[in-house]
C-alpha cells in the first residue's frame, strides 16, 4: 500500500515580518448609536434623580404640613381640654347644658361660654368655634401653664394696675394671664386661631387696697382711681385710642379681650360716654351678681356687636369672615374698640397689611373646617301627636315608626327628628332651634350653639319676654297636656288632689295649667305676678305610701318644698314624688379639618372628636 507523504508548506520570504493594518475609527452610525445610548443613560439617571428628589421634596412637604397639622391638633385638643364651661355636677345630665334665664348655675363648672356656628350648611368652611379657656382647669389635662400676649405701657412705673405689669415685670411689653377667649375660623383657605387674654391683675402691695386690682386699668400703687378709657390723658390711654383718627389700633398694642361700653349716664336713652372695658378673669363667673360684666353675655365678647350682641361672621361685600384677624385689627385704620364704638362689618379690605399679619395663622391650604354634633334624639314618638303613623314618621315604609340610632349631624339639620334640628318639634317644641333671631345669618338661617347667660339679651325674646339660648332641648316640655298623647301629663299642684302614677309637675312654672289665673302654685313668692317658668327639674309620681288603698293616692294639705337634686324623693300626703333633671346636654362634637398640601397638592384630613361628658 502506497503511503502519501504530506507536502511541505513553503513559507513566504517575508513571513517573519509584521505588517500593521491601517487604523480604523467609528463609523457615523456607531457614533450616533453610542451618543444615543449615553444620552439615554443620562436621561434615565436624571429622571431617577429627579424622581428621587421630587419624592424627597414631597415627603418633606408632607412632613412639614403634617407637623403643622399635628401642632394644630395638639393646640385644639389642649384648648378644648381647658374649656371653662363644662358639664355640671348633677345626676342625670350628660354634656353641656346651656344656661337659661331661670335655671340653676353650677358656679364652679359653668364658667365663661362655648359658642360655635354652622352658618350655611352647604359650605364646609364657614364654621366658627369660639370659647373661653383657663389653663388652671385640670379635669383632663393637669399641665399648668400661662398665656402671654402683647401689652403696651399706658402709665408710669408706679401705676401697677396696667396690663403691661400683669406679668410682674415693667417695661417688657408683655402681659400674661391664665385665661383667655379663643376663636378658630377659616378665611381664604387659612385656619386662624385668635387668642385674647382675660386680665388677671396683680395683687396690690398697699395694705389698704383691695385683694386684687380691678380689671380696668387704674392709677397709682393702689389702682383705685380708674380712668375712663375714652378720656384723653397723658398717662393712660392717650390720644391714639381716643381721637377720631388714631395713629395706632388698640389690638396692635394689646392682646386682651375688650369691648366698648356705651354709657347712658342721665337715663335719656342716649349714651353720653363710651368706655373701653377689659374682660377680667372674674368675668368668667356666670352667677348673677358675681361680676358686673360677664363675658358669657354676647355683647362682651370678641367678634360680637356691643349693642345687639349678634356675632359678626359676615361682612359685605366680602362674605364670610369668621372673626377679625390680627392683620385687620393691627391696621391703624381699625379703630374699634379704642376710638370707634362699633366694630366694622363691611369693607374689611381697607384693613389689610396690618403689622401683625399672620400671627394668628396656624394652617394653610384648608378646604373645610366642619363641626358636627352628636344627636341622640332620633326616637321621638308620634311627631305631631295625632295618634296616626304618618308618612314622615315612617320614612323607610316598614309600617313602624322610625327609631333611628344616634348619629353625627350638622347643627340645625333639616330632618324631622333630633334634638338639634332646625325646626322645633310639634310634640316637644324644645327639640330644635329656639332663639331663631340669634346668629350671623338672620332668620331663618341662624344655626349656632351658645351656652348663654341668664342675663343675655340678644336675638328674639320668647313668649315669657326672656331671651333663651338658641338650643336648649328638654326631655319634657313645660306645657299642659290634656293626656291625648303618649307623654305623661303635666299639671299644677293642688291640695288633696288625686294623682296617677306618672303624673308630672313643674313647680314655679308660669300658669302651668294655662287657665290664665293664679292657682296658688303659679305665684310662689306672692308678688302678685305669675312666676317665670323653670323647666330644669320636674317631679313624677313614682308610687304611693299605701298602694292598696286608692283613697290615699292624693296630695297633702300644703305644697311641699321641692328638692332640686335629681333622684331625690319626697312624700306629699300619700304620694311619692321623684325629682328628675329635665335638661338634655350636648354630649360630643366632631371637628373635621380637610386641607391640601400647597406643594404636592395632596389632600389630607384630620378629625377630632371631643366629648363633653365627664
Amino acid at each position: 500500500m502506497r503511503r502519501h507523504r504530506p507536502h511541505a508548506i513553503r513559507r513566504p520570504a517575508d513571513a517573519g515580518r509584521f505588517i500593521p493594518r491601517p487604523p480604523r475609527g467609528f463609523t457615523l452610525v456607531e457614533m450616533l448609536v453610542a451618543t444615543a445610548l449615553v444620552l439615554l443613560m443620562l436621561m434615565l439617571f436624571a429622571q431617577i434623580f429627579g424622581t428621587a428628589v421630587g419624592s424627597m421634596r414631597n415627603q418633606q412637604a408632607q412632613a412639614q404640613n403634617d407637623q403643622k397639622a399635628r401642632a394644630v391638633d395638639t393646640q385644639l385638643r389642649s384648648d378644648l381640654a381647658k374649656a371653662t364651661f363644662r358639664q355640671p355636677r348633677v345626676k342625670g345630665v350628660y354634656g353641656l347644658v346651656p344656661l337659661t334665664p331661670t335655671g340653676p348655675i353650677d358656679a364652679a363648672r359653668q364658667r365663661g361660654f362655648l359658642y360655635f356656628s354652622e352658618n350655611n350648611h352647604h359650605d364646609p368652611s364657614d364654621n366658627v368655634l369660639h370659647w373661653t379657656i383657663d389653663l388652671r382647669v385640670n379635669d383632663r389635662d393637669p399641665t399648668p401653664g400661662i398665656l402671654r400676649g402683647r401689652a403696651a405701657i399706658v402709665g408710669g412705673a408706679a401705676d401697677l394696675n396696667q396690663p403691661e405689669y400683669d406679668d410682674g415685670l415693667f417695661g417688657n411689653g408683655i402681659g400674661e394671664s391664665p385665661a383667655a377667649e379663643v376663636a378658630y375660623f377659616v378665611r381664604d383657605g387659612n385656619l386662624y386661631r385668635r387668642q385674647l387674654l382675660l386680665r388677671e391683675p396683680p395683687t396690690p402691695t398697699a395694705p389698704v387696697s383691695p385683694s386684687r386690682f380691678s380689671a380696668q386699668p387704674g392709677i397709682g400703687p393702689t389702682g383705685a382711681e380708674l380712668i375712663p378709657p375714652d378720656t384723653i390723658n397723658d398717662r393712660l390711654f392717650v390720644g391714639p385710642y381716643t381721637t377720631p383718627a388714631p395713629l395706632r389700633s388698640f389690638w396692635n398694642d394689646f392682646d386682651y379681650s375688650t369691648w366698648n361700653w356705651a354709657r347712658d349716664e342721665d337715663g335719656d336713652g342716649t349714651p353720653e360716654t363710651f368706655w373701653l372695658m377689659f374682660n377680667g378673669v372674674d368675668s368668667l363667673q356666670n352667677t348673677i351678681g358675681a361680676t358686673p360684666f360677664p363675658i358669657a353675655v354676647p355683647q362682651h365678647r370678641f367678634g360680637h356687636f356691643p349693642d345687639s350682641g349678634q356675632p359678626i361672621e359676615f361682612a359685605a361685600p366680602y362674605g364670610f369672615i369668621g372673626r377679625y384677624t390680627h392683620e385687620e385689627t393691627s391696621n391703624p385704620g381699625f379703630a374699634y374698640p379704642g376710638a370707634s364704638h362699633v366694630p366694622p362689618a363691611a369693607a374689611l379690605d381697607s384693613f389689610v397689611d396690618g403689622p401683625r399679619s399672620g400671627e394668628d395663622l396656624i394652617l394653610s391650604g384648608v378646604e373645610a373646617f366642619e363641626i358636627d354634633v352628636w344627636d341622640d334624639g332620633f326616637s321621638e314618638p308620634d311627631l305631631n301627636g295625632n295618634g296616626v303613623l304618618d308618612g314622615f314618621e315612617d320614612v323607610n315604609g316598614n309600617g313602624v315608626r322610625d327609631l333611628l340610632p344616634p348619629q353625627w349631624v350638622e347643627l340645625g339639620h333639616e330632618t324631622d327628628l333630633g334634638y338639634f334640628r332646625a325646626i322645633a318639634g310639634v310634640r316637644n317644641p324644645t327639640h330644635g332651634r329656639q332663639n331663631t333671631g340669634y346668629g350671623a345669618l338672620g332668620v331663618p338661617d341662624n344655626r349656632c350653639f351658645d351656652t348663654w347667660h341668664p342675663l343675655a339679651a340678644s336675638g328674639v325674646a320668647d313668649m315669657d319676654g326672656l331671651f333663651h339660648p338658641p338650643f336648649a332641648p328638654l326631655r319634657v316640655p313645660v306645657v299642659f297636656d290634656p293626656g291625648t298623647g303618649p307623654l305623661p301629663t303635666s299639671a299644677h299642684w293642688a291640695p288633696l288632689a288625686g294623682v296617677p302614677i306618672g303624673q308630672l309637675f313643674f313647680p314655679g312654672v308660669e300658669d302651668i295649667n294655662l287657665n290664665g289665673i293664679d292657682d296658688g302654685d303659679d305665684d310662689r313668692n306672692g308678688n302678685g305676678i305669675l312666676d317665670p317658668a323653670d323647666p330644669t327639674f320636674y317631679y313624677a309620681v313614682i308610687g304611693f305610701l299605701n298602694p292598696a288603698d286608692p283613697s290615699t293616692h292624693a296630695t297633702g294639705f300644703r305644697q311641699p318644698e321641692w328638692p332640686r337634686e335629681p333622684g331625690q324623693t319626697l312624700v306629699d300626703g300619700g304620694v311619692i314624688w321623684k325629682c328628675f333633671d329635665n335638661r338634655i346636654g350636648l354630649q360630643m362634637i366632631r371637628i373635621t379639618i380637610r386641607y391640601r398640601d400647597p406643594g404636592a397638592n395632596l389632600p389630607r384630613q384630620m378629625t377630632i372628636v371631643h366629648s363633653f361628658v365627664e
